[in-house]
């Protein structure tokens, strides 16, 4: 028996309204989901900003420590003028601004001529205390190297205290700032002097190459840095560095740096002794090298020298490009007057530059550095 006509109707639209109401249900859940998505958006986005307007903070408070500090160190500078403006009308210079050394005899540096020396060539003088943790990082013949932080502020520097007196301080007035040479500023102790140095992130080129695959582009832009850089001294400064090698060779942002000027010389002086040859063995100047001392006893120097003398070189670095490796092996070449000047050298990198010249990326390993063929 079938339903009434309008019994059936009433259930028909009672199930559609059911089925209406689901669907309009799963839209509001999905809208829903949505608006939670959205939401879960919203508060990583602010977190993100919350994390940088920290970071801003800290940054903020960092600069303000150093303006603190930078204001103090001008406060002090200030104060020293004054009193040595007052000492100098009186007509005399008080003993606690005299720079004092002793060693065989005394040697003695007005330090009001030294501070106004210093301060025409723009380099500033700092109190060794403004240095806060000092960690030795390295050492010489001639000095150890400390790194230090300028004082409540997270700004490192190197600290450079010479064990003795040495030729770097005799032509400090010839090293001024230039961008691939390391800043120096200067700083007196109660004995001894030291300088305050840029410190290198980057480390030595020596440890770059030990560490990272060297692509050719960064191999040409670092050989075209490291003889701008010369060509400066030579040209521009009249100074011969002396003791150019990787470890003296520092990389500060990516940029290169030459650093450690205690064998330079005044270009034209005797700085060429060839009965005192100071250096590491594989870059010493191969017509200055010779089987004497100092290096009497020194059986792998000796076999260096040996082989530098007979003619032996580092072999080539497979994938090197052949053009910087013909100009690098003239560069060896025994007599000096044979080998490019350093001008000669900057123009030659610059025309590899200019013809896009490649290569592939060449490997560093240190059987290539120390390469050196004890065969005659």
């Amino acid at each position: 028996m079938s339903l009434p006509s309008e019994i059936a109707r009433k259930i028909y639209a009672y199930v559609k309204s059911i089925v209406v109401k689901k669907e309009e249900i799963h839209e509001e859940k999905m809208a829903i989901e949505e608006d939670e998505k959205h939401l879960e958006t919203m508060k990583k986005a602010v977190n993100e900003l919350r994390l940088k307007i920290n970071r801003q903070k800290e940054r903020i408070h960092v600069v303000s420590e150093e303006i603190k500090g930078i204001e103090n160190n001008i406060s002090g500078q200030l104060q020293s003028l004054k009193e040595i403006k007052e000492e100098h009308e009186k007509g005399m210079v008080s003993p606690k601004y005299r720079y004092v050394e002793q060693e065989n005899a005394a040697t003695v540096y007005e330090r009001v001529e030294l501070e106004s020396f210093l301060k025409s060539q723009k380099i500033r003088i700092f109190d060794s205390q403004i240095f806060k943790n000092p960690t030795e990082i390295g050492s010489g013949g001639f000095s150890f190297v400390y790194v230090a932080y300028w004082k409540n502020t997270t700004a490192k520097y190197a600290i450079k205290k010479f064990k003795e007196t040495s030729k770097e301080g005799d032509i400090i007035n010839k090293i001024l700032y230039y961008e691939r040479i390391v800043y120096i500023l200067f700083i007196l102790d109660e004995k001894k002097y030291s300088l305050v140095l840029e410190y290198a992130d980057g480390g030595t080129l020596r440890d770059h190459l030990r560490n990272n695959i060297i692509v050719w582009k960064n191999q040409l832009r670092f050989a075209k840095e490291i003889t701008s850089a010369i060509l400066w001294l030579h040209d521009d400064e009249g100074i011969i560095h002396g003791d150019l090698h990787p470890n003296n060779i520092l990389i500060h942002q990516n940029t290169i740096k030459l650093a450690d000027f205690g064998r330079s010389s005044e270009k034209g002086s005797d700085c060429y002794n060839t009965e005192e040859v100071w250096g590491v063995m594989p870059y010493v100047d191969p017509k200055l090298t010779s089987c004497t001392p100092p290096f009497d006893g020194l059986d792998d120097d000796e076999q260096i020298i040996c082989k530098i003398l007979s003619g032996g070189r580092e072999e080539p670095v497979l994938d090197t490009n052949v053009k910087f490796i013909e100009l690098y092996q003239k560069c060896w070449e025994y007599e000096p007057d044979e080998r490019p000047n350093i001008s000669q050298v900057n123009s030659e990198l610059n025309s590899i530059d200019s013809e896009n010249n490649n290569a592939s990326t060449v490997p560093y390993s240190k059987e290539s550095e120390e390469n050196f063929s004890l065969s005659s």
